[in-house]
């Protein structure tokens, strides 16, 4: 099962900026991520090529982050492919909380 790291940060220029940093030092390959942001305080969320030498890594630099099993699904790039990975997830009663695109 693959994984993803939450990180809780404030809303501030260079905040991304000072993660990504600490990945590329550590040799880690971001894959994607997603930020939501409320106000003042925001989550990004990391999908990375080796998440335990990232959370390690952000934890030693001070920045707490939380792994989370994820399943991935790769869609083909063709009309209806989503719609069609949407209908066996609903059909196994699989809620989605979380999405990259």
């Amino acid at each position: 099962m693959a994984e993803h790291l939450s990180v809780f940060v404030e809303n501030k220029p260079g905040k991304l900026e000072r993660i990504t940093g600490i990945l590329g030092q550590n040799g880690i390959n971001l894959r994607a991520y997603t930020i939501a942001s409320r106000g003042e305080f925001g989550v990004i969320k990391l999908l990375v090529d080796k998440v335990e030498v990232a959370a390690d890594a952000l934890k030693k630099a001070g920045i707490m982050a939380a792994r989370r099993e994820i399943l991935i699904a790769e869609v083909n790039d063709t009309p209806g492919s989503l719609h069609t990975l949407l209908g066996i997830l609903a059909g196994n009663n699989i809620n989605i909380e979380d999405s990259y695109g």
